[in-house]
């Protein structure tokens, strides 16, 4: 959605927190109206106020969740990958 590869996370997170984060919560509704087959009533704009409600504190646990995510996940480089076999 917002045009970022998986590797490229946490410098997205950096650069563009608060657009980061209200396309993971609009992509996180999409999924559970999905998961639910149920058809979406809100739109991306809904997202933008979500985001201004939510707390400090559940913006920081948010914040810390996705980087324990992106820390289990990361991408290795190939040569390094065949270098150690």
């Amino acid at each position: 959605m917002i045009g970022v590869e998986f590797h490229g996370l946490t410098d997205s997170m950096k650069d563009k927190s608060t657009d980061f984060f209200i396309a993971l919560l609009y992509q996180g509704y999409i999924t559970a109206c999905k998961e639910s087959y149920k058809r979406p009533k809100y739109k991306f704009l809904h997202a933008v106020v979500w985001f201004e409600y939510i707390s400090q504190k559940s913006q920081k646990e948010l914040v810390d969740m996705v980087q324990n995510f992106i820390g289990k996940y990361q991408v290795t480089d190939k040569k390094k990958v065949t270098a150690n076999q």
